[in-house]
């Protein structure tokens, strides 16, 4: 059930993650090109560098997708194999007897 819930936790800090991943990556690739007299390979490049980011970003989402989709079902098959615990029981009960007086304990753990 822990790890359930981490891993359901996890998902959007990992879109988070990655989206701030994807966007430096993408600024990084197109940093060198001039956007001022830009040739036919500057703009071959820039649609390569949104191909990747294009496609860094799918992974990213489906990644995300992944954790929270496993650790939906962990977090309720670990809530039913946690059985209940029952407390325990302590009972005092006065017992009177013709030649005895007095208060029993008793305790039950199970």
């Amino acid at each position: 059930m822990i790890g359930g819930i981490v891993t359901t936790a996890a998902a959007p800090v990992l879109l988070i993650a990655g989206y701030f991943w994807v966007e430096q990556g993408y600024d990084s690739c197109v940093s060198g090109i001039s956007h001022t007299g830009a040739t036919a390979s500057d703009l071959a490049k820039v649609h390569d560098c949104q191909d990747t980011r294009t496609n860094r970003f799918y992974g990213v989402l489906g990644a995300s997708a992944v954790l929270a989709l496993a650790g939906v079902p962990m977090i309720i098959i670990g809530a039913h194999k946690v059985r209940d615990r029952s407390v325990p029981e302590a009972m005092l009960t006065p017992y009177v007897s013709p030649d005895r007086a007095g208060l029993a304990l008793q305790l039950k753990f199970d």
